[in-house]
Order: structure tokens, then C-alpha cells, then sequence
């Protein structure tokens, strides 16, 4: 998988670990697992959910002990449910976030809730007060003007188990079976050096409600730190916002000025944190290149 990285969690104390299929597709057959605990395993690609569901599963090799996590019978509307993943992977671990259940699609079998996730956590466990897994986290769809008011996503225990029980019959698939236009880009890391990162917004990116397409940049950020965030581009009308590890937003801009369309954040760190930037378009389904520079003084 080379330098990708993604969430995921142990469902059997042999080392089966469920993740998004998104995060695995382009990987090799064999993978690296970075236990809790800061052990590195290998382990092998099992296979891919059918028909397009966003899951995937990789097996710890020659394990026997380990912890994994229970499964609910069920999710329910309103209750409080807890996400768990890695952003920067063995880098940022385990990061922890909580919500509510805003609506359950018992049709498409996805789970709706506002639990700030990004797409570093893709496959990360949601869970319910008793620790139990109702959910695997897959998405998010944010709200740029409510900023934390985004729609998180995740696929529903009851597909979960399917795809369980798909895995012990065998019935599974070798590749993964996603549509090409719902993969989506994962969070880059962001440095504080001035260089420039290029980056080029498609129809396979994230979307905010108003559909303009956005991707994400996360970096480490210390109390009192002060930053400059610039985003250029000759194609779209560039977008930035800054939002902290619970999804609440601590700047944003649009345009430079009248007549500069390009976006820049200066702002002074609230505290130490992770922090998400996103870097997208002001206009609905605007697509192009662009480039992002991050500075920071003391």
C-alpha cells in the first residue's frame, strides 16, 4: 500500500480486522498492521465485500490472543456512538470523537451521525456506549457554513454482518467491487515548510452540501502557534477552512481580495491539536488544479 494509510478494527481474536474497501483497493497482497500497542504485523488481504459495499477484510498472520471488538445487535436513532481511528496512521493514533445517531437508512444499510471523522479514519470502528461496534465510519459530508454540522457515514452493523458471513462462505471478491467515482482522497499531511503541494480537485473528491469539491490536509498544531495557509489556482475559485480534531471551525476564507481570488488563513493555534484543512472550491462542481502552502512561526 506504500505510504497510504487507513483505519480499521479486530473482529477475532485470530487477527481478522474489517476496514473500508477505498483504503485497501490499490494495496498489495500483504499489508502492515500497527497494533495500539505500537506492534507492527504483517497480514494478508482476505478479500472485498460484493456489489459495491465499501468494506474490505486483512488477516493478522499466525495470531491467537487478540483483543477484538464485539459487534451490537443494532443501532438506534438518538443514541450517543464513539468513533475511533488514525488519521496520520501509526503517526496520530487513535484519535477519539463522539456524537449522536442523526438518522439510520435501514435500506441502504448506512448510518448517520455527527462524530467528526475525516477520511483518514476511513474504516474505523463507530461504536455505542458499551463498546460495542454499530457501524463501520466511511465518509463524511461536510457543511461548510455550519462547519461542525458536517454528516458523518457509516455503513450499518447489519452489513457488517453480512459481509461476515459472506467471508466464512467464501463468498467474496478478490478486488474490490466500488463504483471509480466514489473513491475518495484521503487527508494528506501538511507541513509548515512554505513548499508548495499540488493538488488537482476531480469529480472522485470529497463534496460539501452545496456540491463544490474539496480535499483535506491535516497537520500537528501547538497552542499559540501562528500559521499562514495560502491556496492558488488559475482554474477554481480556491476555498480554505481550518477545523480543529472535534470538527468546529477555527478560520476560513474565500478570496484574498476583490481582485485576487486565491484563499489565505492566517490564524493563532487555540491549542494543541490536530487539525483538518480543508482546500476546495467556492463554486458548485468547480474542478481543477491548484496548490496549498503552509507557514508557520513560533
Amino acid at each position: 500500500m506504500g505510504k497510504s494509510s487507513g483505519s480499521g478494527f479486530i473482529v477475532s481474536r485470530d487477527g481478522l480486522i474489517i476496514t473500508n474497501a477505498h483504503v485497501l483497493e490499490d494495496a498489495s497482497s500483504t499489508v502492515t498492521v500497527v497494533l495500539s500497542d505500537g506492534r507492527r504485523l504483517p497480514a494478508d488481504i482476505i478479500g472485498f465485500a460484493k456489489n459495491g459495499l465499501d468494506l474490505a477484510a486483512i488477516k493478522i498472520l499466525n495470531q491467537n490472543n487478540l483483543p477484538a471488538l464485539p459487534l451490537a445487535k443494532s443501532a438506534k436513532t438518538g443514541q450517543s456512538v464513539y468513533a475511533i481511528g488514525s488519521p496520520f496512521g501509526y503517526e496520530n493514533p487513535n484519535n477519539f470523537t463522539a456524537g449522536v445517531v442523526s438518522n439510520i437508512d435501514n435500506l441502504a444499510g448506512v448510518i448517520k451521525h455527527d462524530a467528526r471523522i475525516n477520511s483518514g479514519n476511513s474504516g474505523s470502528p463507530l461504536l455505542n456506549s458499551q463498546a460495542q461496534v454499530i457501524g463501520v465510519n466511511t465518509a463524511v459530508r461536510l457543511d461548510r457554513q455550519g462547519g461542525n454540522s458536517g454528516i458523518s457515514i457509516a455503513i450499518s452493523v447489519d452489513k457488517l454482518q453480512g459481509f461476515l458471513t459472506a467471508l466464512r462462505q467464501g463468498n467474496f471478491s478478490s478486488v474490490s467491487t466500488l463504483p471509480k467515482e466514489e473513491i475518495k482522497n484521503q487527508s494528506q499531511p501538511l507541513t509548515m515548510n512554505g513548499r508548495a503541494i499540488s493538488g488537482n480537485l476531480t469529480q472522485n473528491d470529497n463534496k460539501f452540501e452545496d456540491n463544490s469539491y474539496f480535499r483535506s490536509y491535516i497537520f500537528e498544531g501547538k497552542r499559540g502557534q501562528k500559521i499562514s495557509i495560502q491556496m492558488n489556482s488559475n482554474e477554481i475559485d480556491p476555498f480554505l477552512m481550518i477545523l480543529n480534531s472535534e470538527g468546529k471551525p477555527i478560520a476560513q476564507n474565500d478570496d484574498i481580495s476583490p481582485n485576487n481570488f486565491n484563499a489565505r488563513i492566517a490564524a493563532t493555534l487555540p491549542k494543541d491539536d490536530t487539525y483538518t484543512v480543508i482546500a476546495g472550491s467556492f463554486g458548485a462542481s468547480e474542478l481543477g488544479a491548484f496548490t496549498i502552502t503552509a507557514n508557520s512561526a513560533p
